[in-house]
């Protein structure tokens, strides 16, 4: 994974103000930031662009924000999302949810929070090693499980999948959820999720992955 500073950034607001207030914030951040003032010209710009983060409002002319991000999710599925919204427009996040961002912020943004997110939090999710508990770390980058005397490597789906539970931070992720991230435009069969499971549990151990019945699984690290 790249780092912070090796990434790029699509800022779609249509409020010119807003837009200038945070750009300073965001430069210093991102190796560079592209801005769009609406979501059909943050779609176009995407197209051409393929930023690593996109950050936008959500209530925008032409096309909104969420529009955009549905049209995106369609063909990127990884790409972070990260929404703004006026009080108002609380419903429209209701609605957000199902195109996966990490974060939203609410009109008028907080600077210290704002500097915050992208301090601790956001950093957080790109971190590439991690630890399970059990004296075992997970290495992204390199698709492995360590510990102090053993590397296992995993394949791409186990990859992709402990890392979708991850980045949940010990929240339940949905059937749903990992059939759209992990299998994407394919078909996910309960076998095959059970399979998938069943060989990470042997990787690591039994208890780093729990299921919760008819629902779906989250990652429980214990030492």
């Amino acid at each position: 994974m790249k780092q912070i500073s090796e990434m790029t950034l699509l800022f779609v607001e249509d409020e010119r103000t807003i837009r200038d207030a945070y750009l300073p914030l965001l430069n210093r951040r991102f190796n560079k930031v592209i801005t769009a003032e609406n979501g059909e010209e943050g779609l176009s710009i995407y197209e051409e662009h393929k930023p690593d983060i996109i950050f936008t409002d959500i209530a925008m002319p032409k096309m909104t924000g969420l529009e955009m991000i549905r049209a995106i999710r369609e063909k990127d599925k990884e790409v972070i999302v990260v929404f703004l919204s006026a009080y108002t427009e609380k419903d429209y996040l209701l609605e957000a949810i199902e195109v996966r961002p990490i974060k939203y912020f609410v009109k008028p943004i907080n600077f210290d929070e704002f500097d915050d997110f992208f301090n601790n939090h956001f950093k957080d999710e790109l971190k590439t090693t991690v630890y399970l508990g059990h004296n075992l770390y997970f290495d992204y980058d390199n698709s492995q499980i360590l510990s102090k005397d053993d590397v296992v490597t995993l394949t791409q789906k186990e990859r992709e999948f402990l890392n979708l539970l991850i980045k949940y931070n010990g929240n339940l992720v949905s059937y749903e959820t990992i059939e759209s991230m992990i299998w994407k435009d394919k078909f996910m069969s309960s076998d095959s999720l059970r399979t998938l499971v069943k060989k990470i549990r042997k990787k690591s151990y039994q208890d780093l992955i729990m299921n919760v019945s008819n629902t779906g699984y989250k990652i429980v690290v214990s030492d």
